[in-house]
């Protein structure tokens, strides 16, 4: 056992006893003494003494006694020290657990349950750890605003499959296609902001909601703006610069909405009266392939026009038949001008006993090529794409001026857009009418693009033609004209064939002297 320091004893100053003895004297002054007892004088000689003792008294006070020393032997202290450590160990051992025998079986059974909740888990480590937001909530709108200003959303888009749609793009609006997700149109707001807008989900918004839509995602989570992170550095992903547009055209911001309308108004009218009717134009002959005749016809004639820079103009009129917007078209470029959209309309006679509604001109046109020329008693109507709540309106009074039971065809492409645009038409038919539908045969294909591969077929039919010899022109007759080899071999139809040779658009002509030769079987 450890012994314990001795106190250390204070040598005092004789200041400070004379302190000491000063105040001891005031204090014995005021001391009340019993009655018996009578207040005597003491001399300095006796206070001396007195101080003396009580010095004395005080060492003895303050010294303790001196600690006993144990004196113990190497054997007792080796003993107390064994004990020491049974104690110990009977404190730290515990029982010892129960083993649980599992069989083989069930180990491997609870193995991929065990390994997913390990991969979740280190995933969600992943997820707090490896890029930690460390921003604050204006540096977050700071940067989500920088992704839908910076980053071009066509070219975005491109990164996930889609493709450049140039025959309807134009300058402020980028035309997109995709296998799966289908058509989206990309343009800017006033704020400089990208914005899409997809016809087949019929919904849109910025590149936020491009790809929360895409990867089927809730929230704008840290992963989603690690990845728009990597499209606003030096080093984003490739892309091919032709299968997307560069630039896009933003909106002039207006300060007051209905003066601005006003003002865009009286430009677009400044602008159309610039424009002349015509009967034919290259751009619809040669690469949309619509007949001159069709053009000029008393159904279209006077409702196609032509701009100072050569672009196909399609007015859009009101109720009251008074322009209010014009949709321009040429080889590779597409754009609407200011104003309100109406409808595209063609002229209408008294006599008329239907309506054909469709989703451009061009098909309008195209649809009156196929299957319209016999059909002289239609009108035809076109909406441009994207119908507003006015433009119902007008559908809508347009079928009112035809005479009960009148036929309403509603020709829309044949892709998810067309059948929203057949669901939105079909309410506003009334049931005196009588509703019909009819879309091209081919999925995904506009009435254009029908006429283009039925041209396409012809011209192909009338190659092939010219490589057989007016001789086999009973070859013809029998495999497309699906005439019977019997009749082919009466020889009281021989000047008939011949006579149908001469005239048939579809075979090459053959000499005057030339006579069909029917072989024998």
């Amino acid at each position: 056992q450890a012994v314990p320091e001795k106190p250390k004893i204070t040598n005092v100053s004789d200041k400070k006893l004379t302190e000491n003895i000063e105040t001891h004297k005031k204090e014995n002054e005021k001391q009340i003494v019993s009655e018996k007892l009578k207040t005597t004088n003491v001399s300095d000689k006796k206070l001396t003494e007195n101080i003396e003792t009580h010095k004395k008294k005080n060492e003895k006070q303050i010294v303790p006694e001196k600690t006993k020393t144990i004196n113990l032997s190497d054997e007792k202290l080796k003993a107390n020290i064994e004990g020491y450590k049974k104690d110990n160990q009977k404190q730290t051992v515990h029982k010892k657990p129960k083993i649980i025998k599992v069989s083989n079986k069930t180990l491997e059974e609870n193995l991929p349950s065990a390994r997913k909740r390990l991969e979740t888990r280190s995933q969600m480590i992943k997820k707090r750890f490896d890029h930690p937001t460390q921003m604050t909530v204006d540096e977050l709108r700071q940067e989500t605003d920088k992704f839908k200003k910076e980053i071009n959303l066509s070219e975005f888009a491109a990164s996930y499959g889609y493709a450049l749609d140039t025959s309807e793009s134009y300058k402020s609006v980028v035309v997109m296609r995709h296998e799966t997700y289908g058509k989206i149109n990309i343009e800017k707001n006033s704020n400089s902001h990208y914005l899409y807008y997809s016809y087949r989900e019929d919904r849109g918004g910025s590149i936020i909601d491009f790809v929360k839509n895409h990867q089927n995602k809730t929230s704008y989570d840290e992963e989603i703006r690690r990845e728009l992170r990597h499209w606003t550095g030096n080093h984003k992903p490739f892309v091919s610069s032709q299968s997307y547009k560069k630039e896009i055209s933003t909106p002039e911001k207006s300060g007051n909405d209905r003066t601005q309308k006003l003002e865009d108004h009286a430009q677009m009218l400044k602008a159309f009266k610039k424009c002349t009717p015509v009967n034919s134009h290259s751009y619809l002959e040669n690469e949309r392939q619509i007949d001159k005749e069709i053009l000029s016809s008393r159904r279209f004639k006077g409702c196609i026009y032509r701009d100072q820079r050569n672009n196909a103009i399609f007015p859009h009129v009101d109720q009251h038949h008074q322009v209010t917007a014009f949709e321009k078209r040429n080889v590779d470029w597409k754009q609407n001008s200011k104003g309100k959209k109406g409808l595209w309309v063609s002229k209408e006679h008294p006599s008329d006993k239907e309506l054909s509604i469709f989703e451009s001109p061009i098909d309008a046109l195209s649809h009156y090529e196929l299957k319209g020329k016999d059909q002289d008693h239609t009108r035809y109507v076109a909406f441009g794409g994207r119908m507003s709540e006015k433009q119902l309106e007008l559908i809508k009074s347009a079928i009112c001026k035809l005479p009960e039971g009148a036929t309403v065809t509603i020709a829309t492409d044949n892709d998810t857009s067309g059948k929203l645009y057949y669901q939105q038409i079909k309410h506003l038919v009334p049931d005196t009418y009588t509703l019909k539908k009819e879309i091209p045969l081919t999925p995904g294909r506009d009435w254009n693009e029908e006429l283009k591969q039925h041209k396409k077929e012809i011209q192909a039919l009338k190659t092939k033609l010219k490589t057989l010899k007016p001789a086999s022109y009973n070859d013809y007759l029998e495999d497309r004209c699906f005439i019977s080899y019997q009749t082919i071999q009466d020889d009281r139809f021989k000047n008939c064939i011949l006579a149908a040779q001469k005239k048939d658009p579809l075979f090459p002509q053959a000499d005057e002297n030339a006579h069909p030769v029917f072989p024998q079987r």
